[in-house]
This record gives C-alpha cells, sequence and structure tokens, in this order.
C-alpha cells in the first residue's frame, strides 16, 4: 500500500499570504484606493524583481515590508493626498 502525505509548504506558499498584506500596506490601508495601488506597484515591482533578480525575490519582499514600516506607516495613497492638499492650498 502507498501513502501519500501532504507538506504544507507543498500546498500553501508563505508568500501567498504575505503579498496582500503588502498590498494594503503599500497603498492605504483606510482607503478605498489603496489596495489597488498598492497592487499596481507591488506587481510591476514583482516583475522587475522576477526578471532581473530572481534569487532575491523573498528577500526583497522583506526589504519592502521594513521600509513601508519604518517610512511609510499609512502608506502611498494618504502621502499623496496630503502632498496634493498642500499644493492647493494658497500660502
Amino acid at each position: 500500500m502507498r501513502r501519500s502525505v501532504i507538506d504544507p509548504p507543498d500546498v500553501f506558499d508563505v508568500l501567498l499570504a504575505i503579498k496582500p498584506l503588502v498590498m494594503v500596506m503599500l497603498g492605504g490601508l483606510g482607503t478605498i484606493f489603496g489596495p489597488a495601488i498598492g497592487a499596481l506597484i507591488l506587481i510591476a515591482f514583482e516583475e522587475f524583481v522576477w526578471r532581473n533578480l530572481l534569487t532575491i525575490h523573498a528577500a526583497a519582499l522583506g526589504v519592502i515590508i521594513v521600509v513601508l514600516i519604518l517610512f511609510l506607516p499609512n502608506g502611498i495613497v494618504p502621502l499623496l493626498r496630503e502632498r496634493l492638499a498642500r499644493r492647493g492650498k494658497p500660502a
């Protein structure tokens, strides 16, 4: 009798669970368009990394997470909104 074993790493890749969280963090958590913009940015970045730097894909994702937490805790969309509001106000 032959027994089959399924290991979680074979079925479920950890990056599949982390990528949506990074997309939301990148775009902005409390916004409607933030996760969509974060997804576009992350997918474009992944394409660049996959084509040119294949061996450091997971490390690059880790660096993105650290940079987001340290420098952009609210994401890109709130930052852009704030800069556009400053530009529109007369001094």
